[in-house]
């Protein structure tokens, strides 16, 4: 039963994983990406803040290396990559939470696509 949960809840998120990875991505994202991002996220059953909450527990977790990588992805993670890096992390809190939380990587990005992603479901 778990395992059918997981592989839904896993469908369910994947675009929403997939749009919120890009807020890692080594390009600069213009007003469209924004727009496109946030009717993405629109679209998900999850609620603002379940959406931060999965950028910041199951995304960034995965993601946030790339940042720093001086050869950074920027045509986007693989699918595949995406879920086996997040998956594992469905209903678990990161052992650094407690820690200074890195937001400045994406913080900007995010509250465009937030306001777009709010604006859309008005």
């Amino acid at each position: 039963m778990k395992a059918d949960l997981d592989k839904t809840v896993i469908q369910a998120r994947m675009p929403v994983w997939r749009a919120l990875s890009e807020l890692f991505l080594d390009i600069e994202l213009n007003d469209a990406d924004h727009r496109r991002l946030g009717m993405v996220l629109a679209a998900s059953p999850y609620s603002v803040d379940e959406l931060e909450a999965i950028l910041r527990h199951e995304v960034y977790p995965a993601c946030w290396g790339n940042l720093l990588s001086v050869a950074g992805a920027w045509a986007g993670f693989d699918d595949v990559w995406l879920r086996k890096r997040i998956a594992p992390r469905l209903g678990r809190r990161p052992w650094w939470r407690r820690r200074p939380f890195a937001g400045w990587m994406y913080r900007d990005d995010w509250r465009a696509v937030r306001a777009y992603l709010m604006a859309r479901r008005a």
